[in-house]
């Protein structure tokens, strides 16, 4: 059950980019592993990142937490600029988790594996967002908490990563 949250495919979303700031970050299309790896190849265009082949890691990090699987990839997308990164590639953090603008080098490390830092950022996110009422994009910028200090920017990133992949 998601309430009142826009719950719709983007291919019907009469405002280019609402659903997906509005929608909540639950509502799962069917992904496989194999979609996710074809969608992360299209993204990075030949380009080297740590994101590369990690479609099983985000379809692992949606199952357990139930959140969507593109909506995670897009969220490390923006975060980590594609994970060219070093910083976000030493410390398996693709979402930049405690990486504040003043101080990122004290962003969390997440896992041995970049794959764990996936699926241990995500759970990370769903606890303190998710479970606290900011399932949103929206939400996650405009509630209690701001996931990030570029607000506007931030959502239409994701949104945009979002519509055009689904």
């Amino acid at each position: 059950d998601h309430g009142d949250v826009a719950c719709a495919s983007v291919d019907v979303d009469p405002y280019p980019g609402y659903f997906t700031k509005y929608m909540d970050l639950k509502c799962r299309n069917n992904v496989s592993i194999d979609q996710m790896n074809d969608l992360i190849d299209h993204w990075l265009k030949g380009r080297d990142s740590e994101l590369k082949g990690q479609g099983e890691a985000f379809i692992k990090a949606s199952q357990e937490t139930g959140l969507d699987p593109v909506f995670l990839l897009s969220l490390a997308a923006q975060e980590s600029g594609w994970t060219v990164s070093n910083l976000h590639a030493t410390k398996n953090n693709p979402y930049s988790i405690n990486m504040v603008d003043s101080n990122p080098s004290q962003g969390y490390h997440l896992g041995d594996k970049f794959s764990d830092g996936i699926i241990n950022g995500a759970k990370w996110i769903k606890k303190h967002y998710y479970d606290e009422g900011q399932n949103t994009l929206r939400g996650m910028i405009y509630g209690k908490k701001k996931y990030s200090s570029s607000a506007d920017k931030w959502i239409n990133d994701i949104s945009n990563i979002i519509t055009k992949s689904y």
